[in-house]
């Protein structure tokens, strides 16, 4: 979940990167095809909310529909990573006083390879945090959480929790101006995507991030990324969150600030990653649209705005929505923070639906819900992890 960063501190300002890619825009034609996706979209409806973990985090289906793995704060308040069966039984912290954890600290944001043998995870390493300059520890430990990501690294975890592999080094990159946020596995396992920060910024708080993708190569049962390539599709400077491939692994969504949008406006993009096209997918500069994710089969987004949701420049609200593939058909799914709906969830600070995963069969929603956000201490978004069982409207 990107935040706008309210208090980095001044470092070191390197050079954003600006490598422009050619955009394309929403269609406005349509096929039979295109129309029946957009009808199944827009016939989707919620039947029912199921709460599986009352503090939770960043989630992830299992390509099987098994599992779920799933990040939450443990009693220090630092973010630890758990599996647990797909009905929310069997709860189990793969990180938790781990001897063979690369750090005590945050651990989470966890992504599924296709083999199931592996997570990628991101996480802090003790020795950053121990050099990061602030002598605020609650601040040290909100901006260098997985959801901020400063300082951030990638890890392969294997899903019995035995071996630990790094595969990142912002240190050496980007010193205390680096991080990374929110990893993503392409479906066939082959490619790993993920966000990272590069660089301070005068104009934005955030800082500047890109794009970053590699080949997720298994070697003698050993992970290691190859291949890496660096994008950045948009014009300007700003924070930007990749979100999921494509079911053919072709395209990638992601969410940026970074075209002029401003400090809380993000909206949705979809990438190809073959040539570098970047279609915008919303056009709302002033609402904050993240946390994208195709449907199984393709024909749909879910993703989360704060249109309609009580938003303001000071607290954060939004809801879940849905479009077709290509942007059309844009409507509101659920209606958490209206008082008038039966899905309305009391909460005085209004509610964020953030991180979601579709079941591999389409018919559920994993979601992360951030709540108590006037209330936040050293973990910055509490939240609970609810199942939404979709049907199609009468």
């Amino acid at each position: 979940m990107l935040r706008p960063v309210k208090k980095l501190v001044p470092l070191i300002l390197l050079l954003a990167l600006a490598a422009l890619a050619c955009r394309s825009a929403i269609p406005a034609h349509s096929t039979t095809e295109e129309a029946s996706s957009l009808d199944s979209c827009l016939g989707l409806s919620i039947e029912s909310v199921t709460t599986l973990v009352e503090l939770g985090g960043n989630v992830d289906w299992s390509p099987d529909g098994q599992w779920v793995a799933y990040d939450a704060p443990d009693a220090e308040n630092w973010t630890q990573t758990w599996l647990m069966h797909s009905d929310g039984s069997g709860p189990t912290c793969l990180t938790c006083g781990n001897p063979a954890a690369p750090t005590p600290l945050h651990l989470g944001n966890p992504t599924w390879h296709a083999a199931q043998e592996w997570l990628v995870v991101q996480g802090v390493e003790q020795s950053f945090y121990e050099r990061f300059p602030s002598d605020d520890l609650d601040y040290k430990q909100r901006i260098l959480n997985v959801g901020v990501g400063i300082g951030n690294e990638l890890w392969a975890v294997s899903t019995d929790g035995t071996r630990f592999v790094k595969l990142t080094d912002t240190w050496q990159e980007s010193q205390f101006a680096g991080g990374i946020l929110h990893p993503h596995f392409s479906h066939d396992g082959r490619l790993l995507a993920w966000t990272q920060r590069v660089s301070n910024t005068p104009k934005n708080l955030g800082g500047a991030w890109v794009i970053k993708v590699a080949d997720f190569v298994l070697e003698n049962g050993l992970p290691s990324l190859a291949n890496l390539r660096t994008l950045h599709p948009w014009s300007g400077e700003g924070m930007t969150e990749v979100h999921s491939f494509s079911p053919n692994d072709a395209s990638l969504l992601y969410a940026t600030n970074g075209d002029g949008q401003g400090e809380h406006g993000y909206d949705i993009y979809s990438l190809d990653l073959a040539s570098g096209r970047s279609t915008q997918l919303t056009d709302t500069r002033l609402e904050w649209d993240e946390h994208a994710q195709y449907s199984p089969n393709g024909s749909c987004i879910v993703w989360i705005s704060s249109r309609n949701a009580g938003s303001t420049s000071s607290l954060l609200k939004t809801e879940l929505w849905l479009m077709s593939a290509d942007g059309r058909g844009q409507a509101q799914l659920t209606y958490f923070n209206d008082p008038a709906s039966p899905l309305h969830m009391r909460d005085a600070y209004g509610v964020v639906p953030a991180d979601s995963a579709w079941s591999p069969d389409g018919t559920q929603l994993l979601v992360y819900v951030i709540v108590n956000q006037g209330e936040q201490s050293a973990y910055s978004m509490p939240g609970r992890i609810i199942l939404l069982r979709l049907g199609t409207q009468k």
